[in-house]
């Protein structure tokens, strides 16, 4: 399963090396032009069979029981109405993952974002607010009596232009990545 999957960027490569062997990947997506271009992008590389798109907010979505080998959440969880459902994902993943399967989350955490020109931070948009630190206890906790594979912090900053306005977006990202 990946959730917020985009346009494919993860399950395609993903589906091409498993999806003859019988696998298949479960995409979510809240935005509907991105589960528009999976269609066909999972088309043109002919791995249709192995993929469903699925329109969803990752709140809205419901994770069934079935069981997965692998869920992947890139950069997708702290876009979520609050912390607390953010919270409610990781647990729902790690109950629906199969023995022996994979976790792999990428979180921004520690979020803060510059008006480039006068230095003045800006009030965070669209997103949750967790630190790195916070982040990390809640998955260790999530996670107890799983192999944890990687808990690393990745320093990321970038420079955007914003309704007109340059912004400096530093963060850390937290790689996990754990096995059952």
């Amino acid at each position: 399963m990946d959730l917020g999957s985009g346009v494919g960027r993860n399950a395609i490569p993903i589906a091409q090396m498993i999806g003859k062997s019988g696998g298949e990947i479960i995409c979510v997506d809240y935005l509907d032009v991105a589960i528009d271009k999976l269609h066909e992008y999972i088309e043109l590389y002919n791995v249709s069979k192995y993929i469903t798109g699925i329109f969803s907010s990752l709140e809205d979505f419901v994770i069934n029981p079935d069981d997965y080998d692998f869920i992947i959440a890139h950069s997708v969880l702290t876009h979520m109405e609050n912390k607390e459902k953010m919270i409610q994902t990781m647990k729902d993943m790690a109950k629906v993952t199969k023995k022996n399967g994979f976790v792999y989350m990428y979180v921004i955490t520690n979020h803060r974002e510059f008006d480039r020109k006068t230095g003045k931070e800006q009030k965070l948009e669209d997103e949750v607010e967790i630190g790195f630190d916070e982040a990390c206890s809640f998955l260790k906790n999530i996670y107890s009596g799983w192999t944890i594979l990687a808990l690393k912090k990745h320093p990321y900053e970038e420079t955007f232009n914003r309704r007109g306005k340059e912004i400096r977006w530093n963060v850390d990202y937290l790689l996990f990545i754990a096995k059952k």
